[in-house]
């Protein structure tokens, strides 16, 4: 149940754009972002903050939430901005409480949104653009 609640939210996200559907909308990002989405992908998976990697779900478990990450990604103008962004589509796709995903999470959610952060800054060096 709440795999399909996870999906539906990100498809809302993903799907606003240019009609697409969820499949193509992430063939698209991982098209135009490349090596900085497998780089988040990895990164929330190395991190498991819900644990599904632990319970032997796959590497790629978290796509959904980069892919709603990726279209709020206009929005962070700073580490501490990403890391917000990480945490509310962590909210959003897995309807959690904030109480539910800030136990223990906290000291992950800052490094994660540093790392990523960090992640962000050189792929955009590399591409030669403030995508």
């Amino acid at each position: 149940m709440r795999e399909n609640g996870r999906i539906h939210i990100a498809k809302i996200y993903i799907e606003r754009q240019e009609g697409l559907s969820s499949k193509e909308q992430r063939r698209k990002l991982k098209r135009e972002y490349g090596e900085f989405y497998e780089a988040l992908v990895q990164l929330l998976a190395e991190y498991d903050l819900i644990g599904l990697v632990k319970m032997g779900a796959p590497k790629d478990e978290y796509e959904p939430e980069v892919d709603v990450i990726l279209g709020r990604l206009n929005e962070a103008s700073s580490p501490d901005a990403l890391r917000q962004i990480i945490y509310e589509a962590f909210v959003q796709c897995f309807s959690l409480s904030d109480e539910a995903l800030v136990v223990g999470v906290k000291a992950q959610l800052e490094v994660i949104g540093s790392v990523a952060w960090n992640s962000w800054r050189r792929w955009q060096r590399e591409k030669g653009s403030e995508y």
